[in-house]
């Protein structure tokens, strides 16, 4: 979990301190941080998962100038509701990061990925209690932000991203200088997940 935090925390500042808040950008950056310690009988609890998703939260608030939010041991319900008023909330200049944090499974017959959240069943023969990811994508796609990263540590959680085409953009330039290549990467909607 420390590394995959660490690379989500790199990918999403471009490891510089600023490079969240650039003077090109008007908007404000925000973190929501889903994470389970307890589940239903029958799921091992994620103890950690409290305490990793709090440091990421304050390293992000002290550092980079996010406001952060906590979810702690959200039902299936509350992620949709909380990722929905977040929609309603963000502007187009905004950029958000979605963590999550709990059990994933993998069901190889419908090829489908699930995020368990606190009230997943154990034995839900038709997966009815877990959260599928063909159902969160487009949550995510609705979202009014111009940079959503939706970063799922969770088993199986590979099989959430869609393979699209990215923008057709220049070769780097030696030249050019990191604002000017912050200011650029800007002017593209961007929905990443890792």
């Amino acid at each position: 979990m420390k590394q995959f935090s660490i690379l989500c925390l790199l990918l999403l500042l471009q490891a510089a301190p600023g490079a969240a808040q650039s003077p090109a950008r008007k908007g404000k950056d925000y973190a929501v941080f889903f994470y389970v310690t307890s589940f239903q009988p029958g799921w091992q609890g994620l103890p950690d998962t409290k305490a990793e998703a709090e440091e990421l939260k304050a390293e992000l608030e002290s550092n980079y100038g996010f406001e952060g939010k906590l979810v702690e041991n959200p039902t299936r319900k509350q992620i949709y509701d909380e990722i929905a008023a977040w929609n309603k909330r963000l502007g187009p200049d905004d950029q958000v990061l979605f963590f999550f944090s709990m059990h994933g499974y993998y069901d190889p017959g419908s090829e489908l990925g699930y995020l368990i959240a606190a009230d997943g069943l154990y034995r839900d023969e038709y997966f009815r209690t877990w959260l599928d990811y063909n159902s969160l994508r487009p949550y995510f796609a609705k979202c009014k932000a111009k940079h959503v990263l939706v970063a799922l540590d969770a088993c199986y959680s590979g099989s959430f991203g869609v393979i699209e085409k990215a923008p057709d953009l220049p070769a780097y330039d030696e030249e050019q200088d990191c604002e000017t290549l912050i200011a650029a990467s800007f002017k593209y909607t961007a929905r990443q997940y890792i």
